[in-house]
């Protein structure tokens, strides 16, 4: 999979209405489409764990490193967010099983689909962070 352009993604955690929010930013299909892929990858346990940093390029605020993990076995009782509280910037873990990863590639082919700028909501406020995934949304052009 090759990196996606820095300027077309920016990931941002920030303390938003709802409590800390994660947002995702994209601004080009090709890195929508990095996005669904890697989630398909979790969802059928092709990947079990990856530092974000390692598959896709982009600008951040707020953390230090995102980590995404694939666990069969979670139960749906436990937090599916882990925010390290010991550094001055977060280290952030997001667990869900496969099935909550396929949900979330549903989500993303949805704003695929649909042809026009739109955001979906990969959690919910109660699973400790709010993640929104935003398409085309925002201007990331400094502008």
């Amino acid at each position: 999979m090759n990196k996606g352009e820095i300027k077309d993604i920016l990931i941002d955690l920030y303390n938003g209405a709802y409590g800390q929010t994660l947002i995702l930013i994209v601004n080009s299909k090709d890195n929508l489409f990095r996005f669904k892929n890697l989630f398909s990858d979790l969802s059928k346990g092709v990947i079990e764990e990856i530092s974000l940093f390692e598959k896709i390029e982009f600008k951040y605020s707020g953390f230090e490193d995102l980590i995404l993990k694939s666990n069969p076995k979670r139960n749906i009782y436990s937090n599916k967010i882990y925010i390290s509280s010991n550094v001055s910037k977060p280290i952030i873990i997001w667990s869900l099983s496969f099935d909550e990863w396929y949900t979330c590639e549903g989500l993303i082919d949805g704003l695929i689909e649909a042809k026009k700028p739109g955001h979906q909501y990969l959690t919910n406020e109660s699973d400790g962070i709010l993640i929104e995934f935003s398409y085309l949304e925002h201007d990331l052009s400094g502008n």
